[in-house]
């Protein structure tokens, strides 16, 4: 059997007031990426949507004549994802693949999430790493996958 997928602490970006700072990941850099990518691989547009307060991800719509796809940058950690543009992706984000350009955010410092890795069940995830605001967060919103984990709306 596979050891189960440890998330560390910050991973669902919630933590009460008193506790130590999680780390972050400015807009920025994300946006920076974004824009690398654009560049990169001739897509036409790359938007910002205004961020939801309530998500623990900033999100890119990124579009070239045959595609559009949204980029989810997490604000704790380096990583992103990849979801259908034409979906609600601020609650209910639909991942994809890593589209074969999401190299170019690796070599922006960002680590491209598989959608196989963000639908793996929760129950499959080692959640010891979490704070215990974070593992009293996830019992309440009982969450199916480790991608409703990582980019949530529970804010």
């Amino acid at each position: 059997m596979e050891r189960p997928v440890r998330l560390p602490a910050g991973t669902t970006g919630l933590a009460p007031r008193d506790d130590p700072a999680l780390p972050e990941v400015g807009a920025g850099p994300f946006r920076s990426a974004c824009h690398a990518v654009t560049r990169a691989t001739g897509m036409r547009s790359v938007a910002f949507p205004p961020p939801d307060p309530c998500t623990n991800y900033r999100t890119a719509l990124l579009s070239s004549y045959d595609e559009s796809v949204a980029v989810l940058g997490h604000h704790h950690y380096p990583w992103v994802a990849f979801a259908r543009a034409d979906e609600e992706v601020n609650h209910s984000p639909g991942f994809l693949p890593p589209p074969s350009w999401a190299e170019h955010f690796v070599w922006a410092g960002f680590e491209p999430l598989s959608a196989e890795f963000l639908s793996t069940p929760t129950a499959d995830a080692d959640l010891s790493e979490l704070l215990p605001y974070e593992k009293a967060q996830v019992k309440v919103w009982k969450p199916g996958t480790i991608g409703a984990i990582v980019f949530n709306w529970w804010g």
